[in-house]
Order: C-alpha cells, then structure tokens, then sequence
C-alpha cells in the first residue's frame, strides 16, 4: 500500500492540509473532492490547528480522533504541523487490468517505416535505426484506474504493461467531482491536467528503464477513456459536460502531438484520441463496442461496462444502441465506509460457507477494507441471511436468525473483523444497481425486445472481469433469467485502444460505429425513471 511518509507544514492562509498537500504535488486519496463526507483522505496529524468539525467527528472514530487522526480535507494549520500520510504508489499493480482477451488484429498500421525514417500516414514524424523496434503506446484512462500497455507495432508483441489508481482521484472519485472542481476553481482544469500526464510520464520512464530504452523512443500513442478523462487529458474545458444539454467541447477522434500536452515521449508523436459519441458514452465505450462481439453478432447481446458510469450497448450486426447511467462510485469502492480499490489487502470475494462467511483479498494480505466485487458479494451474502429485507433496510441483531445474529452492530454487518457493511452502503448499492438494471430495461424497451431475446451479456471493464455473476444477478445488478448467458470480455476498452494502435482498420471501423450508433439520454426519459425506482428493490 505504500510507505509512510511524514510532512512538516506551514500554513498557507486558509487551506486545509488537503489543499496544501495536493499544491506539493502528493496524491490524497479523496473520493467526495474534499468535501469531508468519505473519510478516505484522513491523515495522522498533531501541531497548531483549527478544532474538529462536524465532518470529523461525524466520520472518525472517537479512537481515531484520540490517536490524533483528522480529515485532512477539514483540518487548517494555524502554525507548524506535522503530517502523516501513507503514499500509494502512481503504479500500484491494479490485476484485473491485463485480461483483455485474445488480440485478432491484423497489423496494418498509419505508422510505416522507409530505412531509418518512420512515416505517419504519410508525414516524417521519426528516424529509428533499422534494427530498433517501433514503440508505440496504448491506454485506457477510466476514473478510477488507468492502464497503458506498451507494444513493438511491427509486430504487434506486447512488451509491458503499467497500471494504477488515476491521481486525479484526489480531485473527485466521479466525473461531476472533477468537473465540478473546474467550474469552482479556473486553476483546477490545469492541475488535473498535469495529474494525469505526470502520471504518464511516470509510467513512460518505468517502461523506458526496464526496457532498455529513452522515453523518446516511444514514438506513437492511442488513448481512450470516457468524454470527462480525454477533456481533462487534453486540458479542455469539460463544463459543458454536467449542465443540459451535456454539450462536450470536443467528441474527438484526432491527433495531438506529445509535446502539446507535455507527455516525455518523441515531442512529434502521434496520439490519437478516439472518438466519444456523447457527453457520457466514451471513447473506452466505443472503442470496447468496436472489438467485441456483438458487432457481428446475428442475434441482440448486451455489452456492459460497470464502473462510476454504467455505460452499455445493445447491438448486432444489424443495429447498436446504447445509454449511461450516473451508477455513482460505488462499485469502485468510493462512499463506501471501508470502500477502497482493487489493491493488496481489499476484499474481493466474500463467501458463504456452512455457518461462517470466508472473505478472500487482493494478494491474500490481511483484510482492511473492501473493493467492488467483493461489496456485490456482501450484499448478496446479507440478502442470503436476512441481514436486509427486499427495501434495503439493515435489520436489527435480534431481527437475525443464528448464527448471523450476533455480526450486526452500530458499525454495521460485519464481514469480518473490522470490516461492516453499513446501512449507507447498502444504499450506495441499491442506487448504482438500479441505475444500472434500468437503463438495460430501456435500452430493450425501445428496441421492443425481452431478456429471452438476448443472446449473450458481454460484461467489460476491469472491475466487471472480477465480480460473481450470481452474486450480481441475485442483488439485481444484472436479470436473473440471463445468468448463464453472462460473459466476461475483460478489458474491453484497452483492448480496443491496442487494436486501434495496431490496425487502420480497426480505427477507422470504430469511427464509422460511433458515427452509427443510436443514443438514448436517459436523464430526461420517463421511462427509464419509472424502471429506476422498480429496480430499487432487491
């Protein structure tokens, strides 16, 4: 998880130890945007400070306030202080992202090479000695994670791969957070600017050692990510994105050169940013559609990816349609209690077993809070125990039968020692599932087909590769009567991303699906807000 590292501050006007952390350039994990509601930027400090707030003393413990912990977000130095903070790792291996099943590309790339000198569609954009490979770069930028996979394009052999939590988190663990920070702060578009590509960088210059090689070898890219990351990635204003009519400053689909933003490759390569069909559907979404299987498809499949936005389509060869719902950060681990990411020590599996439930984690460390997959598996475990009724409501110890009566207390069901599943969690749940279960009922309802029309339910994402299909259809996250028809396509996006990166055509067929595709806007349908509040219940 990270060293601990210890800060002596200064104050700094009003700004709390948040605000005066994140301008020395430190990742603080705060999913609420600093707005004192997650917890998750707590920090151990002792020195000259203003009093506890109300934010504090409503989310820590009276054992952590005793051990001098605070909300770093809350808390302003008065004089000298002293900070204690558990540094992540920009590249804290997140597993699930190299799963992106089988590559069936054929390379025919814009990248061509003549002797020494390499050609863009046509432009010098490079000389590389005859015997030195091409390097080119593929990402997937998602809100929570993000993951870049290194490759020789000539022979489109994967070489490496970096991966880890996205440092724009400190900012917001959804889209609005950080949209929102720009509207709030004209600095803040610039910040999460240079996030993001530091954190690039950081992955280029780990590649480059490892491999041998200059950061300048790198000489071409592809990027993914949804409509707000590429925004921010390319420092456009994303404003427009969170007020109607959702209106996005740019759908991309072009080129922009490294050196624009600041990224330490060769300062003319390439990087193509593919194209986003909406305000809230992506270039991941639409570069993950593109190499899945539904495009070809004869009969209607579902192709979902679970995340802070429920983005899915629903397609075959003949037509794909598809819609966003705000699922919230939820399954990524933010506004939950014990919520955390995919990294060593959170739970990932929860199981019932005879008398007990078994959890399982990342790195089988010690358990210390719990990620997406697992929290599916705790609601489905408590719904399986009666520890919550069909509402959602947390019942009462002496509401439970044994031997599960004695694991609810005023922290919550215990999953296991010293980690609960509060009643707000479980309402956390119940909005990002029905979200998500809605907007699969729209996108069927306009299309006048049933859930026995679908062939198949192409789940993708790095979260979607680890979650249990019956565990999620018995919270109804996804139809029940299509459990056996549930397939996990991994990581959908970066694959889509690498096959741009390798093929022309593969680039140019995904432009052509995102200028086809059908949209519905689901913020505004009445339809969707009545399958919403069914879909609630579990």
């Amino acid at each position: 998880m990270g060293a601990v590292k210890e800060y002596s501050i200064s104050p700094m006007g009003n700004k709390t130890i948040y605000d005066i952390l994140r301008s020395m350039g430190e990742f603080v994990d705060a999913p609420c945007a600093g707005r004192g509601a997650c917890g998750k930027c707590a920090v151990y400090a002792h020195g000259d400070m203003t009093p506890l707030t109300k934010e504090e003393k409503k989310v820590l413990s009276d054992e952590d306030i005793s051990n001098g912990m605070r909300l770093s977000c809350q808390a302003v130095p008065l004089g000298e202080c002293k900070v204690s903070l558990r540094q992540k790792s920009d590249m804290e291996e997140m597993s699930v992202l190299e799963n992106m099943g089988d590559m069936l590309v054929e390379l025919k790339q814009a990248i061509s090479r003549e002797g020494e000198n390499i050609f863009y569609n046509g432009k010098k954009i490079a000389e590389v000695p005859a015997d030195k490979p091409l390097i080119g770069f593929a990402s997937d930028i998602g809100t929570t994670t993000v993951a870049v996979y290194f490759y020789d394009i000539e022979k489109g052999e994967l070489l490496a791969t970096r991966s880890g939590v996205n440092k724009q988190r400190a900012f917001g663990a959804d889209v609005i957070s950080r949209i929102n920070c720009c509207i709030e702060d004209e600095k803040a578009l610039k910040e999460l600017q240079n996030a993001i590509v530091s954190q690039f960088n950081g992955f280029m210059d780990s590649f480059a050692e490892e491999f041998g090689c200059k950061t300048q070898d790198i000489i071409c890219g592809v990027i993914v990510g949804n409509t707000t990351m590429l925004h921010l990635l390319e420092g456009l204003s994303p404003n427009g994105i969170a007020v109607a009519p959702f209106t996005p400053t740019s759908f991309f689909g072009y080129d922009i050169a490294a050196a624009d933003i600041g990224m330490n490759i060769l300062s003319t390569a390439p990087i193509y940013l593919a194209p986003c069909l909406s305000a809230y559907i992506g270039a991941d979404v639409t570069a993950g559609i593109a190499v899945s299987p539904i495009c070809n498809n004869e009969k209607p499949c579902l192709y979902i990816d679970i995340g802070t936005n429920g983005e899915m389509a629903l397609g075959c060869k003949d037509f794909t349609v598809c819609c966003s719902t705000a699922a919230g950060p939820a399954f990524e681990g933010a506004h939950i209690k014990y919520g955390m990411s995919s990294v060593p020590g959170a739970i990932n599996k929860v199981i019932l077993d005879g008398d007990t439930i078994e959890v399982k984690t990342v790195g089988d460390e010690k358990p210390i809070g719990i990620c997406g997959s697992g929290l599916i598996d705790a609601i489905a475990a408590m719904l399986k125990v009666e520890a919550i009724d069909e509402t959602g409501r947390l019942c009462d110890d002496d509401e439970v039968e044994a031997p599960w009566d004695g694991l609810i207390s005023d922290e919550g069901f215990a999953i296991c020692e010293g980690v609960y599943i509060t009643a707000q969690d479980v309402r956390e749940v119940q909005l990002a599932k029905a979200a998500i279960a809605a907007g699969i009922s729209t996108m069927l309802h306009y299309k006048g087909l049933k859930y026995e029309d679908i062939d198949k339910v192409y789940i993708a994402g790095g979260f979607g590769a680890h979650i249990d299909k019956r565990s999620a259809c018995e919270i109804g996250l996804l139809p029940k009567s299509l459990v056996e028809r549930i397939v996990f396509v991994g990581n959908a996006a970066g694959k889509g991303a690498s096959e741009c990166l390798l093929s022309s055509e593969v680039k140019r067929f995904t432009e052509e699906l995102t200028a086809a595709c059908e949209y519905i806007e689901l913020s505004t349908d009445a339809f969707f807000r009545d399958e919403y509040i069914e879909m609630m219940m579990f």
